[in-house]
């Protein structure tokens, strides 16, 4: 009797294990799973201009890329303001600072000596795609300790055109010997921006 429990048993274990086979068997390839689950959405964001007359998109583009494009509503005209390749940075978001104006934000991961270590930075631009410009504290080679983000923005005080109310970050110098001038600031500030006197 005991004998023909456990050869039962083991007709069962070897049914159960043949059935787990088949089904583990992959029915797609690599490739094909890829395809389906790993594409990225093609619209990551978008924003409307104070008017309506303008619209913003964050788009993917080849491979990690992301792309920002202003479209003017009633011409059709698209321009490109802002690109990212992903690697390591990556566009987060854009939006409109009044109609003539945009602000992004972009980031990513870098490595400083054995650290990983996650970093931000906010930027301008012209509706045209012309003059590109930090917002945050420009970086002198001398920052006693690393600046992971710029700040960020409090108020896009809307109706006011290329204006807005932005917490900036402050990093002072470790050193100002053989330097002229030397940063002190440190903490959050919080600033009244004027875009076009970048």
């Amino acid at each position: 009797e005991l004998k023909e429990v456990l050869l039962r048993g083991a007709a069962a274990a070897g049914l159960l294990a043949s059935a787990y086979a088949a089904a583990a068997e992959p029915k797609h390839s690599l490739a094909e799973d890829a395809k389906a689950f790993g594409t990225r959405d093609f619209l990551q964001g978008a924003d409307i201009s104070p008017s309506g007359n303008k619209v913003l998109l964050l788009a993917s583009a080849q491979g990690a890329g992301t792309t920002a494009t202003v479209i003017d509503v009633a011409t059709g005209k698209m321009t490109r303001v802002a690109e990212s390749s992903g690697r390591p940075e990556k566009l987060y978001w854009c939006g409109f600072a009044g109609e003539e104006h945009v602000v992004c934000k972009f980031g990513g991961v870098t490595q400083i000596d054995v650290d990983l270590v996650s970093f931000s930075r906010l930027f301008t631009a012209k509706t045209d795609g012309t003059k590109l410009r930090p917002l945050g504290q420009e970086d002198s080679g001398r920052a006693a300790y690393a600046r992971q983000s710029d700040g960020g923005i409090v108020d896009w005080m809307t109706g006011s055109e290329g204006r807005l109310l932005m917490a900036r970050t402050y990093v002072p110098d470790y050193s100002n010997t053989g330097h002229l001038v030397s940063r002190k600031k440190s903490g959050l500030g919080v600033d009244l921006v004027d875009l076009d006197s970048l």
